[in-house]
């Protein structure tokens, strides 16, 4: 499940952000299910999922929701456009990754 990469700053094609703390009520799998709707967008979109795994979550669930959400993905074949970065960023670099966006989905 080598699914995570790092997040170029620049796209050429439209990009999709979702941030913060991940848990399940974050409804982050209707945006992984949306971009298979988009497959016919040139560019196709790309969907970043940035955010660690909420504390207490990971604590009681480990990585699971984060694993679905890839497995989602991975069954829907939009896998290569969807990002999952586990980690914090700084003001700065959460800024720019912002600025970088087409649009958010915020839960």
């Amino acid at each position: 499940m080598g699914r995570a990469r790092s997040l170029p700053t620049t796209t050429a094609r439209p990009r999709l952000l979702t941030w913060g703390l991940l848990s399940e009520s974050k409804g982050i799998e209707w945006g992984t299910r949306a971009i298979s709707l988009l497959e016919d967008m040139t560019p196709a979109p790309e969907y970043v999922v940035l955010g660690a795994t909420h504390p207490k979550v990971k604590a009681h669930e480990g990585e699971r929701y984060r694993h679905k959400l890839m497995d989602v993905a991975e069954g829907l074949g939009v896998s290569d456009r969807i990002v999952f970065l586990d980690t914090y960023l700084t003001t700065d670099l959460l800024t720019e990754v912002i600025g970088t966006a087409t649009a958010y989905l915020l839960p």
